[in-house]
């Protein structure tokens, strides 16, 4: 059921990606708003990166186009995403940190109180990271690019592990170490390639620099100009898994007990609720859960017919606007603009009732959060180890 209302969240969303650029741009581009937009051209004019420019023009034309009240609004609005987005990455990666880099090395577990407060100050340390690093980092590429790369420096390097761990019977040690230090590698080198500074390649590139500099800055340019970050990351996770085949395989293989881990077959535990369940239906496959009745059965509904509709839409739509174009009487700009004032109001519409929605139901469960925790009875021995 999280899931499923966690959709309805981006569809909110849609609202603000998709109509404050549309807005912005109508306020760069159209004539009537030409000497309003100067100051805004300018603002975007002077960062000093393309990316910059991109990445700010949207932040500096709210600044621009707002009203003080509304903007105050706007920002308390971003400023409380922020920090509910903040708050988990740093716990996240904190509880990553304790959990696969600390304890595993560690011969003797840690207390309760000691892995809490090795907990706060990973917490602490992860947030000191992240506000110097921005604090020093100047993009050269788009955010969401370098976002993927990044973050691939750990998905590319443990991905393989993890997935070969868990769904093979042959993956090694030695195989899993490959698969981590190839994919953080090829991330890494992404990461410095990309954002390097121009002048930097240029040097290399300088005919007095050598041989060996022309060609990692040739290298360095062709990456720059060919590859983003998102096919860098493609490249690291393809490289990471051939690896992890690769080593696994040439090292022998020594089949694991899989059945022993996941109490299948002659370790069957009696009352394993998994085991136990009858097979899924196909009406549970797509998303109705057993154990849905009443409401959660409507949200389910209402959540599968959206998609749904606006897919029977595309695939009426898509046909009858090329046999139109095939008549001579291709769709016109104002039905294209008649369409989407349409698409607008409905998004406007939907996102209203689900912000009324979620706001009820937040606090009805927050409350009863705070209820089952004041119940709740922790075991110290469940603290995240494999013993």
């Amino acid at each position: 059921m999280g899931q499923l209302l966690n959709g309805w969240r981006y569809r909110t969303l849609m609202l603000v990606t998709v109509l404050i650029p549309l807005a912005v741009r109508a306020f760069l581009t159209h004539p009537d708003y030409e000497a309003a937009a100067a100051p805004l051209k300018d603002l975007i004019a002077a960062q000093p990166t393309a990316a910059l420019q991109s990445e700010m023009r949207v932040p500096l034309a709210l600044g621009v186009m707002l009203p003080t009240g509304l903007l105050g609004l706007v920002v308390a609005a971003m400023l409380g995403a922020a920090i509910s987005t903040d708050e988990a990455y740093l716990h996240s990666w904190a509880s990553i940190f304790v959990q696969d880099v600390v304890l595993p090395f560690r011969k003797k577990p840690m207390s309760a109180r000691g892995q809490l407060l090795l907990l706060k100050a990973a917490v602490l340390g992860v947030a000191i990271f992240a506000f110097c690093f921005s604090m020093w980092y100047e993009p050269g590429i788009y955010i969401a690019m370098f976002a993927a790369m990044s973050a691939s420096i750990f998905v590319a390097g443990g991905g393989a592990a993890i997935i070969g761990g868990l769904y093979t019977r042959w993956g090694t040690t030695a195989g899993a170490w490959s698969g981590m230090i190839v994919g953080m590698t090829l991330c890494v080198l992404g990461v410095i390639i990309t954002n390097v500074p121009q002048e930097w390649v240029d040097g290399w590139n300088a005919p007095d620099a050598g041989a060996v500099l022309n060609a990692w800055g040739g290298s360095c340019q062709w990456v720059r100009a060919n590859l983003t970050g998102m096919v860098i990351s493609f490249i690291a996770m393809i490289a990471s898994c051939i690896f992890y085949v690769t080593v696994s395989l040439a090292g022998g293989t020594k089949q694991f007990d899989l059945d022993r881990l996941l109490h299948r077959g002659a370790y069957r535990t009696d009352g394993d609720a998994a085991l136990d369940e009858a097979p899924q239906t196909f009406w549970e496959k797509i998303g109705f859960d057993r154990q849905y009745k009443g409401w959660d059965r409507f949200v389910a509904w209402i959540t599968l017919s959206w998609p749904l509709c606006f897919t029977l839409l595309f695939c009426v739509g898509t046909p009858w606007m090329v046999w139109r174009k095939s008549q001579g009487t291709a769709v016109t700009d104002a039905e294209w603009s008649a369409y989407w004032h349409v698409w607008t109001w409905v998004i406007l519409v939907a996102s209203t009732a689900v912000m009324v929605w979620f706001v009820i139901g937040g606090m009805r469960d927050y409350f009863r959060l705070r209820r089952d925790l004041r119940a709740f009875t922790p075991d110290a021995s469940d603290d995240g180890s494999v013993r």
